[in-house]
Formats: structure tokens, sequence, C-alpha cells
């Protein structure tokens, strides 16, 4: 079961999400794993809309943002499957041992992970 603050983190963002004609429920992919020369981690994923639209979007956040940002986005694009994630060290995405460990090359390795599993192609 999520801790406390954990649920109290979940309802407010529930509520904020509700706002408006249109309710939008977060279906989250807890954790996707990614495996580097550093060792593994894993990086935090959200999915929402229809599974049966046939239509998929990933959004990549900045490399200092967080999926939080497209939040607004998902109220007008419910019709389509849409995935957002968190790089290495943003949001709720593991952070890595050492300064040194955030390169662009771990970016790409974060942002092809999350391709791979939108095309249905993660190991």
């Amino acid at each position: 079961f999520p801790s406390h603050d954990r649920h109290l983190k979940l309802s407010r963002r529930f509520a904020q999400l509700t706002q408006g004609s249109l309710v939008v429920i977060p279906k989250t992919v807890s954790r996707l794993p990614i495996y580097s020369d550093d060792g593994i981690y894993e990086i935090a994923m959200s999915q929402y809309g229809d599974r049966r639209s046939g239509r998929r979007l990933l959004c990549l956040p900045g490399i200092l943002e967080t999926r939080e940002g497209f939040h607004s986005l998902i109220r007008h694009i419910q019709r389509t499957q849409t995935f957002l994630f968190d790089f290495a060290g943003r949001g709720e995405s593991d952070h890595l041992v050492g300064a040194g460990s955030y390169r662009m090359s771990g970016c790409l390795r974060d942002a092809c992970a999350a391709y791979n599993y939108v095309q249905g192609t993660f190991p």
C-alpha cells in the first residue's frame, strides 16, 4: 500500500486532473527497468487514454523537466493513447549514482526504452 504522504500526493494530483469538464484517470506503468554500464535503474512512466484508439503519442520532457509538464495537454487528447515518462534523476524516476552518470547518452537510452515500450518491443 502507498505511504500516507504518497497517498496525499496522488489525491492532490487526481483533484487537479479532474478539474473542469473532463475526468482524466491515468494508468500508471509503475517503472521500466533500464540496463546501463553503471547498473540497473528504473524510469517512471504514465499512460493515459484509450488503448483501442490505434493512435499513440510519446511525450518527451525537456532534459530538466518532468512528465508533469504534459498534464494540461492530456485533457485535450483523451482519444489518443498517450505516454509520459521521467528521465533518470527527474520526477519519480530513480536517481543515478554520481554526477558523471548523467550524460546525453543516458537521456537517449531512457527515450529509446520509452519508445520501445510504446511500440510493444520493450524486453
